[in-house]
């Protein structure tokens, strides 16, 4: 059981970590990949018909299995240590989907074509995904995705408890994964109505998101957690 559950987790990191770079490539418009508005198209209203439902059939999963109800249910199968595998397995595969899936709106909502601006905004999101990914590694990315929990199992150590990262990027920023998230997904020389659903939806998500971390990091670290608001 150990090592099932050990390669159980490697490989949902692996298909997690998959994913995370893809949506990168896809929310960016980087050639040579399908992407947020390439790939086949129909009329707009089912395009938005059917992209509002992959944003609903990811978002919605992602917050509801983060409860305990979930935890309870995966732990009648499995032990305790493949938990957060089993989240981070269907936040991917929905992910996965959604990408797959996704139909082009490329009704062009801004463009521009000015010689310092569009630099500018492309240079804002690579520097807002390269912030997100040093938030994302700074604060565990190993916990997160669950393989650190399958390894420590795999050796028979205790579950390590969560602690608040104050350290790195975290020490001169709040929420620098959510602010380099949104510089990612919203500077852009060219805005379609597809791409503007897509930041929309995932921004709202995150948003809704950030409130229910806060609230649990307030419950769980206390004072210590205020402590660090006051000084951010």
């Amino acid at each position: 059981m150990r090592w099932f559950v050990f390669l159980y987790g490697l490989l949902t990191y692996l298909l997690a970590i998959r994913s995370l770079v893809y949506f990168v490539l896809f929310a960016s418009n980087v050639p040579w990949v399908k992407t947020v508005d390439s790939g086949p198209t129909t009329t707009w209203a089912a395009a938005l018909a059917i992209d509002v439902a992959l944003l609903l059939l990811f978002t919605l999963p992602h917050s509801l299995l983060a409860r305990e109800r979930f935890t309870l249910a995966v732990q009648r199968y499995l032990p305790g240590a493949a938990v957060r595998s089993s989240y981070v397995l269907i936040a991917a595969l929905t992910l996965s989907f959604l990408m797959w899936q996704w139909c082009p709106i490329d009704i062009v909502v801004w463009e521009t074509w000015h010689p310092l601006a569009r630099p500018l905004l492309i240079g804002l999101s690579v520097a807002g995904w390269i912030l997100s990914a040093v938030a994302y590694y700074s604060i565990g990315h190993l916990q997160l995705l669950g393989l650190r929990q399958a390894l420590d199992y795999l050796r028979g150590e205790p579950e390590r408890s969560p602690r608040l990262v104050t350290n790195g990027v975290y020490r001169y920023l709040r929420n620098p994964m959510y602010l380099g998230f949104a510089l990612g997904m919203w500077s852009t020389p060219q805005m379609s109505v597809g791409r503007l659903l897509l930041s929309t939806g995932m921004t709202l998500y995150v948003l809704i998101g950030l409130r229910y971390e806060r609230r649990d990091l307030l419950t769980r670290f206390g004072q210590q957690y205020q402590d660090y608001l006051r000084a951010r």
